[in-house]
């Protein structure tokens, strides 16, 4: 099996790009020499030498690439947001007591229609209701406001509820926008218009990507993980 080495690869052979989170990247490595518990073993005894192998060798190296990890965050003064255990972000399913809420998926365009509405219900100083998320909605997709069925509204407004972007005024039939909502809302909306689009319009488009800031960006990225794979004893794809 052939397997892409570059990111120029993978977007050669990739029609559409899917981005669940933007909160973080995952780099998978397949090593096939730690598949097996005998293979691990060796790993440990090549790295560590004679002696007991245990999980205490698996644990120092853990300990160590997250040092490697808040050294680096320090050293070039990047912010971190941490989370408890547990705690889920949008982009993932969030459960409350009994009830469920699917993800909000940042590359969904019914997720950006729904927050990039909220960005305006923001305003409305009474809050607002189901209708008035069925005349603004069903424009952003291009559907018949019929379409809307009450049902349909009720789902996104639970959705969007359980995962705290909005709450209902009690003994009313309204809703308001919370302050995590609107946060939420401006960053994936501003990150979707005028980062992704963008950026993925430059990388799918036609022409001479080497040739653009970009292009330079993710060629000199692959000239970096070409140099790590040795150094990390991964074998080259067949």
């Amino acid at each position: 099996m052939s397997l892409p080495r570059t990111v120029a690869d993978v977007i050669a052979s990739h029609v559409t790009l899917e981005l669940e989170s933007l909160d973080r990247v995952y780099l998978n490595v397949y090593q096939p020499r730690l598949q097996t518990p005998r293979a691990l073993f060796h790993f440990l005894r090549e790295h560590y030498g004679e002696g007991a192998v245990s999980s205490h060798q698996m644990k120092a190296i853990t300990e160590q690439f997250l040092e490697n990890i808040e050294d680096y965050v320090l050293e070039h003064e990047i912010p971190v947001t941490s989370f408890e255990k547990g705690q889920r972000k949008v982009t993932g399913p969030r459960r409350v007591g009994d009830q469920r809420a699917s993800a909000l998926r940042f590359g969904d365009p019914k997720v950006q229609a729904l927050l990039g509405v909220l960005v305006l219900f923001r305003l409305l100083p009474c809050g607002f209701r189901s209708r008035d998320l069925r005349e603004h909605i069903a424009p952003l997709l291009g559907d018949d406001p019929s379409q809307w069925t009450q049902g349909r509204l009720t789902y996104q407004l639970r959705r969007l509820r359980l995962h705290a972007l909005i709450d209902r005024v009690p003994g009313s039939t309204r809703y308001t926008v919370t302050e995590r909502g609107i946060k939420v809302a401006l960053w994936f909306s501003r990150c979707h218009a005028r980062l992704f689009r963008p950026a993925l319009g430059e990388l799918l488009a036609p022409g001479h990507l080497e040739d653009t800031p970009l292009g330079h960006a993710l060629d000199h990225f692959d000239r970096q993980v070409d140099r790590y794979l040795p150094r990390v004893k991964v074998p080259p794809a067949a």
